[in-house]
């Protein structure tokens, strides 16, 4: 019956959370792979890898982006062409992955 029918309380969507640990040991690693990740979070990621990078000595570094729409590849560049720790970029040649990576030499 339409009369014993009652609201039901209204839920809140839940937030998806990533949830990434990073070790500063592991800052030897001169791979990032961001595939699959939200642009926000890939952008921190990025930042986070290149601050370890430049920390750890290294030299260069790759950023794994994938193919896709490119949304990935945009945010990463747009980020490395304003760090202050990046000396160029550039996408990978056809056998490191072609414009699914991005080299990185760092200053």
């Amino acid at each position: 019956n339409i009369n014993e029918l009652q609201p039901v309380a209204e839920k809140k969507p839940e937030e998806k959370r990533v949830r990434v640990r990073y070790d500063y040991e592991s800052a030897t690693n001169t791979e990032l792979d961001l595939r699959g990740m939200r642009a926000e979070d890939a952008e921190i990621m990025t930042d986070k890898f290149i601050q370890d990078a430049v920390l750890a000595g290294l030299e260069q570094v790759q950023i794994i982006h994938g193919k896709g729409t490119g949304a990935l590849r945009k945010v990463v560049h747009e980020l490395l062409e304003k760090h202050p720790h990046v000396k160029n970029k550039s996408l990978g040649n056809w056998n490191q992955g072609g414009t699914g990576v991005t080299i990185v030499q760092l200053k």
